[in-house]
């Protein structure tokens, strides 16, 4: 990444832009689904977070 940032600055800026075009369009799709939509997914992935951070815990032994 320093490399980019040192030698190709246009390539950084292009990633950059592309980058934040496709985090306006996630934004654009998701506040476009209904509302129960939007709660059963989040639901659904904090569920599946919270399994993931209690195996890695159980994993490294720190629980």
């Amino acid at each position: 990444m320093d490399w980019i940032w040192n030698n190709a600055r246009w390539l950084w800026n292009q990633l950059a832009n592309a980058a934040a075009w496709g985090w306006n369009a996630f934004i654009n799709w998701w506040n476009g689904l209904a509302g129960w939509i939007r709660t059963t997914i989040n639901f659904f992935i904090s569920g599946a977070l919270w399994d993931a951070f209690v195996e890695i815990r159980r994993y490294f032994g720190w629980w």
